[in-house]
């Protein structure tokens, strides 16, 4: 990537008024629209997986999209379960358990 590119990406805040003379203030470096892995859905941010532990039903670590807000499913690995989805599939896991 060259010098040009990353400067065309760098958004500064507009100047506020002030008697002293401020350099200019980075806001936000505009990403170029990628492609989720899992989703399919086109992301103008850095993906970021929320990772945690959960202890009920059982202990287990899920992990979850902030991009698309959808759940990773433990039994595919695949990103494609909403909140409601993943509780509904560890409560059959735990019922499989328990057998």
């Amino acid at each position: 990537m060259s010098w040009e590119e990353v400067k065309e990406r760098l958004i500064y805040a507009p100047p506020k008024k002030m008697e002293e003379a401020v350099g200019p203030v980075l806001e936000r470096i505009d990403y170029a629209g990628t492609q989720c892995e899992d989703c399919d859905k086109i992301l103008d941010c850095q993906r970021v997986i929320d990772i945690s532990k959960r202890t009920t039903p059982f202990a287990l670590w899920t992990h979850k999209c902030r991009a698309c807000g959808l759940h990773q499913d433990p039994r595919t690995g695949k990103f494609t379960l909403t909140s409601q989805e993943k509780a509904t599939v560890l409560a059959t896991l735990k019922r499989e358990m328990d057998k």
